[in-house]
C-alpha cells in the first residue's frame, strides 16, 4: 500500500512539475515578444527628432528654397552645389538634389520644409502614441509574469490560427475569443478609433468609473454573443488597463447606447455590470 501511495504522489509531483514547466516555457516565449515590442518602441521614442531639430530644418530648408529661386539663373541642369549668398550677405553652398530642371529644386526644398513642418506639428501625437504603447505593453508583461494558468496566457495570447483577419497597423490591439473579435484600444487616440470603427450591435466594455482601454466585442450580426465570451473580454479589459490584483468592476453595453462627449470620453446608458478578480 505505501509503495502504491508513493507512486500516486510521485506521479501527480511529475504532473505539476509539467504543467510548471509549461507554464514558465510560455512566460519566457511571450516574455520575450513582449521586450522585444517594448525595446523596440522605445528605440523610437528615442529616435523622434527633437523640436529644435525640427524647428530649424523648417527655417534652413525653407532659406534653401528662396535662395535657390533666386539664384535660378546660376543653375544647371543636375549641378549638385549652387554657391551664392544668403539674404544676409553672407556666403552659403547649398547641396542641390540632382534634378534635370532647375525650377523644381526650389519646390524641393520647400517641401522638406512643409515635412519638418508637419512632423513638428504632430510630435508630441507621436510622442504620447508611442509612450502609451509602451505603457500597454509593459501592462501585458507584469499581467503574463504574474500569470497562475495557462488559460491567464492564452486568453492574453490566442493561438495565432485564429487570427484570420488583420486590422490596418497600429489601429489597435486585437484579440480572439471563440471566433469573436475584440477591440482593444491601446491609448487615447486607439480608443477613439475603436469606438468610431464599432457597430451599433457590437459589445462596448469599459472599467467602472477608471481609466482603462476601450474594449469592443464585434457582433458579427449574430444573435447573441454567448456570456462565457463576454466575461473573457472583461477579463482582457482588466488584463489590458491594470497591474494590480483585486476585485474590478466592467460596464458593458451596446455601442449604440454609448455617446462620445470629447476624445475618449464617453457617457453610457442601458449597462450591465460584472466583477472581474484578478489574482
Amino acid at each position: 500500500s505505501g509503495k502504491i501511495e508513493d507512486v500516486e504522489e510521485y506521479l501527480k509531483q511529475r504532473a505539476i512539475n509539467r504543467v510548471q514547466n509549461r507554464l514558465q516555457q510560455l512566460k519566457t516565449r511571450y516574455g520575450k515578444q513582449l521586450k522585444k515590442r517594448i525595446e523596440r518602441l522605445n528605440s523610437e521614442l528615442m529616435n523622434l527628432p527633437s523640436k529644435s531639430r525640427l524647428e530649424k530644418e523648417v527655417e534652413t530648408y525653407s532659406t534653401y528654397g528662396s535662395i535657390v529661386l533666386a539664384n535660378l539663373h546660376k543653375i544647371k541642369p543636375y549641378d549638385k552645389l549652387l554657391e551664392a549668398f544668403d539674404f544676409e550677405g553672407n556666403k552659403i553652398k547649398i547641396d542641390l538634389p540632382s534634378l534635370p530642371n532647375p525650377k523644381r529644386i526650389g519646390e524641393y526644398f520647400y517641401n522638406l520644409s512643409r515635412r519638418a513642418g508637419n512632423k513638428l506639428k504632430n510630435l508630441h501625437i507621436e510622442e504620447e502614441n508611442l509612450k502609451s504603447r509602451i505603457k500597454f505593453n509593459e501592462c501585458m508583461l507584469s499581467n503574463l509574469e504574474s500569470a497562475q494558468s495557462e488559460a491567464q496566457i492564452a486568453l492574453l495570447f490566442p493561438p495565432k490560427q485564429q487570427h484570420k483577419i488583420k486590422v490596418q497597423k497600429d489601429q489597435c490591439e486585437v484579440f480572439w475569443i471563440d471566433r469573436y473579435k475584440i477591440l482593444v484600444g491601446r491609448n487615447e487616440r486607439e480608443n477613439i478609433w475603436v469606438l468610431k470603427n464599432a457597430r451599433a450591435n457590437d459589445l462596448w466594455l469599459h472599467l467602472k468609473d477608471r481609466p482603462s482601454s476601450h474594449c469592443i466585442i464585434q457582433s458579427s450580426d449574430r444573435k447573441q454573443i454567448a456570456k462565457s465570451v463576454i466575461e473573457k473580454a472583461a477579463r482582457i479589459c482588466v488584463e489590458t488597463s491594470v497591474t494590480q490584483p483585486g476585485d474590478y468592476l466592467v460596464d458593458i453595453t451596446y455601442r449604440r447606447n454609448v455617446k462620445i462627449e470629447r476624445g475618449a470620453h464617453v457617457t453610457y446608458t442601458n449597462y450591465n455590470t460584472i466583477k472581474v478578480r484578478k489574482e
